[in-house]
């Protein structure tokens, strides 16, 4: 057994709330990998799996993790895996037990996605979406080099909002003793 789980590809992070969840390594790494206060991704380059071998990871779960009733789709933004539907509605008939699937996903990335497809990835099975906001003040996302604007987090919660449950990620602080009346 200890051969199967060294060859499964497990995403090295994920949400506190997905301790429990099947892990499902989409994507590797970050598209965007700029922010200056993150080290998750820094020495994974980027990389969209072959859909078969994620799929055959999905054969596996029970395999490897037993009967779990949610999942997580890693790494850090897997939406934008171009057979991202196929992934999460071939997880969901393979596992029809799971009753949440989720997955980081970037601001900018929910912002550029047409609505037809977000609605499509809903009836596929994705549930959750989870959003690193860091701030609402625009020059702090600027300082950490966020890539994104307030507006942007805003625009990208109120379109996703309709379709997912969403978990925004807020670090206290994050613009320093100097900018702490704006955050």
């Amino acid at each position: 057994m200890q051969a199967e789980i060294n060859d499964y590809d497990f995403p090295p992070y994920r949400p506190p709330s997905e301790a429990g969840s099947y892990l499902v390594r989409v994507i590797r790494g970050c598209t965007w990998n700029r922010c200056l206060f993150c080290g998750m991704y820094k020495d994974i380059k980027f990389e969209a799996r072959e859909t078969k071998e994620v799929l055959k990871d999905i054969d596996r779960l029970t395999e490897i993790f037993g009967i779990l009733k949610t999942a997580f789709l890693g790494d850090s933004n897997p939406l934008v895996h171009k057979d991202i539907v196929e992934i999460v509605s071939y997880l969901k008939s393979k596992h029809p037990c799971i009753s949440r699937i989720t997955a980081y996903a970037r601001a900018k990335t929910i912002a550029r996605m047409r609505e037809e497809k977000l609605e499509t990835l809903k009836d596929a099975g994705l549930t959750r979406l989870h959003v690193g906001l860091e701030s609402g003040d625009d020059g702090v996302l600027k300082l950490i080099r966020k890539g994104a604007t307030s507006d942007d987090m805003v625009n990208a919660g109120l379109k996703a909002k309709k379709y997912f449950e969403l978990s925004f990620y807020v670090i206290l602080g994050l613009g320093g003793v100097e900018m702490q009346e704006q955050c």
